[in-house]
């Protein structure tokens, strides 16, 4: 059998491939990363619309308590007018004094 020819020496990795191999590490990082905060936002969005539905739902009380107290005078025209936060005060101011009145 004749000689065979001898193998080179494994060269060392270049420059350019290091600077490869390091740029896809960065870039699957940033690929989970990514998908770690798509996953957050759709559980945070899911979490908004129900906490917006219940922010509705209690809305929705106040104004019947409101309602049933008299706040906005006369048939609740005034209610009307008023802010949400004007409206919740009032409300609670009117439940306290009916409260007080009934000890």
């Amino acid at each position: 059998p004749g000689a065979q020819p001898a193998q080179p020496a494994p060269r060392p990795p270049s420059m350019l491939s290091l600077q490869l191999e390091k740029a896809l590490n960065k870039t699957a990082v940033a690929v989970e990363e990514k998908e770690a905060a798509l996953r957050l936002t759709l559980k945070l969005e899911a979490e908004l619309i129900l906490e917006r539905a219940r922010a509705e739902r209690l809305a929705a009380a106040v104004k019947e308590i409101g309602g049933s107290v008299g706040v906005g005078g006369f048939g609740g025209l005034m209610a009307m007018l008023m802010k949400e936060e004007d409206y919740t005060t009032e409300t609670r101011k009117l439940v306290k004094q009916m409260v007080q009145r009934s000890r």
